[in-house]
């Protein structure tokens, strides 16, 4: 299962979320966890890097094609960190990994809550 948890703005909390998700999946210890930071800002990594979790895998992934290709051959719960970027949105994000990513989420959350990904 890929989650995606994504928002246009920084500090709402993507990074506490991803981890969270990643560490309560991990404790069920039913299958293989896999945090992917593709936000160029790198907080999951840090985190990571930190306070690393048991059982949890990190990938950093500042490309569409790291971001596919972790999402597409991880066989457990991949959890994506990303920004979302529309067409208003500022900043150095690249506009192509928000898009890669939600074409292989499952589920997504962001700070108004969950949200079915459209096929």
């Amino acid at each position: 299962m890929n989650i995606v948890v994504t928002n246009v703005k920084g500090g709402v909390g993507k990074t506490t979320t991803t981890m969270y998700l990643a560490a309560a999946a991990a404790s069920r210890g039913r299958e293989a966890v896999l945090v992917i930071d593709a936000d160029r800002q790198a907080s999951s990594a840090e985190w990571f890097d930190a306070m690393p979790l048991d059982e949890v895998e990190l990938v950093e992934a500042p490309s569409e094609r790291t971001v596919t290709r972790a999402m597409g051959r991880h066989g457990g719960i991949a959890v994506v960190d990303t920004r979302l970027v529309t067409s208003g949105s500022c900043g150095p994000p690249s506009p192509r990994l928000t898009p890669s990513s939600s074409r292989r989420a499952q589920v997504g959350w962001r700070p108004r809550g969950w949200w079915q990904p459209s096929r």
